[in-house]
């Protein structure tokens, strides 16, 4: 399950749960999905601080975990994506930067761009 909210006219291209973002020299298996207006990167939230997995240890209680938007990134703020070391680097228009490899991902926004 994911958690957003849709824009206006927005329309899902693509869902992958294939996606592999670098932070600090580590590999995170993050959720993507492509729209026509956006590109969403999507993870599970934090155990610390969230009241629902506390309250799943109690007994007989359970929840359904959503995948949480970790970056929202409108594809129009999408300068240029690059190869480096293995990885996409996305640069965004406000010089913001992340690396993501998903070859099937890479393909479909390539192809919105065309």
């Amino acid at each position: 399950m994911y958690e957003f909210q849709k824009l206006e006219n927005e329309e899902i291209i693509f869902i992958s749960d294939n996606s592999i973002l670098k932070i600090d020299d580590q590999e995170k298996n993050i959720s993507t999905i492509l729209t026509n207006q956006r590109l969403l990167l999507f993870d599970y939230p934090s155990s610390v601080n969230n009241y629902q997995e506390v309250m799943k240890s109690s007994r007989g209680a359970d929840y359904v975990k959503q995948k949480e938007v970790i970056l929202d990134v409108l594809l129009s703020n999408i300068e240029n994506i690059t190869k480096e070391n293995g990885y996409d680097k996305y640069l965004l228009s406000d010089t913001n930067y992340f690396y993501l490899r998903d070859d099937e991902l890479f393909a479909k926004i390539k192809k919105l761009n065309t």
